[in-house]
């Protein structure tokens, strides 16, 4: 195989965008999930079989707005040192006329089978994998965002005590799982997203909503970090919680985390580098003083440490 495998061919619709205008973040990973699909399959993950992400890093780019072309590529970064570990991909969204790249979505990814049992690689996967890079490029390199790993997870009540704001709550649906019955990756980031204009209007205040919702103000993320701990299963119940933990410049840097609403078992641990994003200039702006202030009044430590 080479070095690059196109694995999505395909274009942003209307009903993929949010309120700025621009595509969703849970479509970006939608995207690279079946592009991830189709890697799997040219090394040879039987049918019915496929490969798992077990986290993300990801830089946004350049936005995707309704219309534009968009394919996603995927390049071996670092293959398992033996057959037990998890294979690290690249998978860059991209322009397919110009190859500008629009985001950059670091994975690591295990094969598992139709019920979501880990497998372990054949010689053959990892050898059609092929040719691998073993340097990021500096597009798709941490910026903003350390890699650590989460050494201890939070229960539900421990993120409470911590101050975390709830931002969304509901139920998974089957169409939100795998034919495992297991939740996609893209339906993490965007059950946050489906509570990002909820956390504004408890930190930004009536005017910072109310400009959002007159379409003069927006926001953007431009980096991402999810570990995923358990999926959720259709019928399960759950609760996202967010805090700040820093604002600097144009910048703020918040964690999300998505709990079991049940048995309040941490699911995924997330941290977000967004910014405030002026809808007319298509530009990042400073907050203005008032919500910054209110802002900082949510800034916590993270649960879990």
């Amino acid at each position: 195989m080479s070095t690059s495998h196109r694995g999505f061919l395909g274009s942003v619709a209307t009903w993929e965008c949010d309120e700025n205008g621009h595509l969703n973040v849970r479509f970006f990973v939608a995207k690279a999930t079946q592009g991830l699909a189709s890697f799997a399959a040219a090394i040879g993950i039987p049918p019915g079989h496929r490969l798992e992400e077990c986290d993300h890093h990801m830089r946004f780019l350049r936005e995707a707005r309704p219309a534009a072309p968009l394919a996603v590529d995927v390049r071996v970064i670092g293959l398992p040192a033996d057959d037990a570990a998890t294979m690290q991909v690249l998978l860059e969204i991209v322009s397919p006329e110009s190859g500008e790249v629009h985001a950059a979505l670091l994975a690591r990814v295990l094969p598992v089978d139709a019920g979501g049992a880990v497998q372990r690689w054949t010689r053959s996967q990892l050898d059609a994998a092929g040719t691998h890079v073993d340097v990021l490029p500096e597009h798709a390199a941490p910026r903003g965002i350390t890699e650590d790993p989460v050494s201890t997870l939070p229960e539900l009540a421990e993120a409470e005590r911590a101050g975390l704001i709830e931002i969304s709550r509901g139920c998974i649906g089957s169409g939100d799982c795998d034919a495992a019955g297991r939740m996609e990756a893209c339906h993490f980031i965007g059950r946050v997203a489906d509570g990002i204009v909820n956390m504004l209007a408890r930190l930004h205040g009536p005017e910072g909503l109310e400009a959002r919702m007159e379409g003069r103000i927006g926001g953007a993320v431009v980096e991402y970090r999810l570990r995923y701990h358990r999926r959720p299963r259709s019928g399960d119940l759950i609760t996202v919680r967010t805090g700040v933990r820093a604002i600097t410049g144009r910048t703020h840097r918040l964690v999300h985390w998505l709990f079991d609403a049940r048995s309040g078992e941490c699911l995924c641990s997330s941290e977000a580098v967004a910014v405030t994003l002026d809808l007319q200039t298509r530009r990042a702006v400073e907050l203005p003083e008032a919500q910054r202030r209110r802002m900082e009044a949510f800034v916590i430590a993270e649960p879990g440490g």
